[in-house]
């Protein structure tokens, strides 16, 4: 891990976390219709390589258990990394797991949440955090 100790690496770091080396902490501001919080963690969700070369990580759909709601908020992303699940798949997913991304009054604020989900991981929020090489004297 000799690269962190390299002041450019170190200050490139610093400079794409806005001055932190770990991620910023979430806002504290309620999401427009939001029911329930996600139980997911953002952090290790798994990332799937796509055919085209990009990745998935929170790619997501919404579905109601009921007419009367909530409308739920599940990533198509397999918990193990495996792919991308069908809508079908990814509800059965959710039905064995129990988790989610978040509970909505209505479907139109699940996909805003949705959206603005996709562009924090996009800006690198939710990146894993690099752990500081520790340093020691006397050579070892």
């Amino acid at each position: 891990m000799g690269f962190l100790n390299d002041p450019s690496v170190m200050q490139a770091l610093l400079q794409q976390r806005g001055g932190r080396l770990s991620p910023p902490p979430a806002p504290k501001r309620k999401r427009t219709g939001l029911l329930a919080a996600g139980n997911i963690d953002l952090i290790n969700q798994p990332r799937v390589k796509n055919p085209d070369g990009s990745v998935s990580t929170v790619n997501s759909m919404s579905f109601a258990d009921s007419q009367e709601g909530p409308h739920i908020l599940i990533p198509t992303v397999a918990h193990d990394g495996s792919g991308l699940l069908s809508d079908e798949d990814a509800i059965q997913q959710y039905r064995q797991s129990g988790k989610h991304l978040g509970m909505f009054d209505t479907p139109e604020n699940a996909t805003a949440y949705s959206r603005q989900l996709h562009h924090e991981y996009a800006a690198g929020k939710y990146d894993p955090v690099i752990p500081l090489a520790s340093h020691r004297r006397g050579g070892r």
